[in-house]
């Protein structure tokens, strides 16, 4: 799967009729400036596919007699912690980001009882750990862990409109490396039972390191010289 990965874009007007004459929209002037920063944020992440997966998944168990049905939330974002130093000079800056963000999926307590497929009641693991089963039964435990992380070389214009706010439009060009694992352990009941079984197994993309770009915008508000808010969107 190759989910695509989106920016939720923030549209601002900025009253550009009214901008002061003394704005510099292009030029190189001024003093250069050294920046570092570090920004905890969300990013939304389209997965359609991956969705697909866990909606099945949902209806499965929905549509299997003795299992309880359970609801899964389609994978929307993540969290993500941004490392940035950056130049800035006039309304330019050049800049290396690193990004970092994980995801992790997990789904516990699925019942299982082969001993009656056509039962119409709904069973928990609860029902089966407190029950003495005749033929196997049992409990599975999954989960999935995504970590991505991107390296970019960013170039953005960003004037500033007002002494606190700057806004503007930029380019990144960078690699992403990525890996994903999963797990899926099972505690059996019944006669005859098996010893619990865990079993985990790591999936590292081929290639391991892919290029990345992206296209930005950004509004940033900076009410104090050393502490700022930004907003940025794009693809």
């Amino acid at each position: 799967m190759r989910p695509s990965r989106h920016l939720i874009v923030l549209v601002l007007a900025l009253g550009f009729p009214t901008l002061a004459q003394d704005v510099e929209l292009w030029r190189l002037k001024g003093p250069s400036t050294l920046s570092i920063s570090a920004s905890e944020g969300y990013s939304h992440y389209q997965a359609t596919e991956l969705n697909e997966v866990l909606q099945l998944l949902e209806n499965l168990t929905r549509e299997t007699a003795g299992l309880n049905p359970y609801s899964v939330q389609g994978f929307s974002g993540h969290p993500a912690t941004q490392l940035s130093l950056s130049v800035e000079k006039g309304p330019w800056r050049l800049g290396l980001e690193t990004e970092f963000w994980t995801q992790t999926f997990s789904q516990s307590d699925v019942p299982f009882d082969l001993s009656d497929n056509q039962r119409s009641n709904q069973i928990t693991c609860q029902d089966l750990s407190n029950s003495t089963q005749a033929s196997l039964a049992g409990c599975i435990q999954a989960s999935e862990n995504f970590l991505f992380l991107p390296i970019t070389l960013q170039l953005s214009w960003m004037p500033h409109w007002k002494p606190w706010l700057q806004a503007g439009v930029g380019y990144a060009l960078g690699v992403m490396a990525g890996k994903a694992s999963m797990e899926l352990s099972t505690h059996y009941i019944g006669e005859g039972a098996s010893a619990p079984d865990k079993i985990h197994f790591d999936i590292e993309p081929d290639p391991l390191i892919n290029p990345v770009q992206k296209w930005f915008a950004a509004v940033e508000w900076t009410p104090l010289s050393w502490f700022g808010l930004e907003s940025r969107g794009g693809w």
